[in-house]
């Protein structure tokens, strides 16, 4: 039987015309505030390890500066098996680059995917592994138009198009079952694209001033 996400919910993502608007709508489903996203499961909020493992508020926060993120997980060492912290999503060039580069500099891994074309390459690193070292999933492969268009097809045509063209941006911890190096290299890199965006702004401000 087919379930499907809740009449307001739908009408929420569906009135979502750009990338940054289904980032903004997936901040506050994160955070609890919509019951339902695209391409998951109808009334179901995030995973238990993203609530027990404190990642909803940099990943809310990750979505409001504009990287609309799609899957995730913590790092991890259990008895069944180990994890290596991951995110992937969406985002612009600008911001792809500032976390790109933060996530270099700290030994983490990137894939970048440019949405505007196939590179011919579609490389993957492997993020959980069971006890006998078999690897099971791995995230950084580049996303097809036919999945993203699949995935989001309850936003607008207008969103999914930018998402499609997007940069395809995938940071991954290569130390299984660390748990913090990612998730504060990211909200390190945030914290300076916020102090940027916040000069660029004053200065654009200060100048139309200037042409009244």
């Amino acid at each position: 039987m087919f379930e499907f996400m809740s009449a307001a919910d739908y009408e929420r993502w569906s009135s979502a015309t750009t990338l940054q608007q289904v980032a903004q709508l997936t901040a506050l489903w994160l955070e609890g505030s919509i019951d339902s996203q695209p391409g998951y499961m109808p009334e179901s909020g995030p995973a238990e390890e993203t609530t027990d493992g404190g990642l909803v508020p940099v990943l809310a926060r990750c979505n409001r500066a504009g990287w609309l993120t799609d899957c995730s997980q913590p790092g991890l060492s259990i008895a069944e098996g180990d994890q290596r912290a991951g995110v992937e999503g969406f985002t612009t060039p600008d911001l792809a680059d500032v976390l790109a580069a933060a996530a270099l500099d700290a030994g983490l891994v990137v894939h970048l995917h440019d949405g505007t074309g196939w590179s011919g390459r579609n490389e993957y690193t492997a993020v959980t592994r069971d006890e006998q070292g078999r690897i099971f999933t791995g995230l950084g492969r580049r996303r097809s138009r036919r999945e993203l268009n699949f995935q989001y097809s309850e936003v607008s045509r207008s969103a999914r198009r930018e998402i499609r063209a997007a940069q395809q941006l995938t940071i991954i911890d290569p130390e299984w079952g660390r748990k913090d190096l990612l998730w504060t290299t990211l909200e390190t890199a945030l914290d300076e694209f916020d102090r940027t965006r916040a000069v660029l702004t004053s200065a654009d401000t200060d100048e139309r001033g200037g042409n009244r």
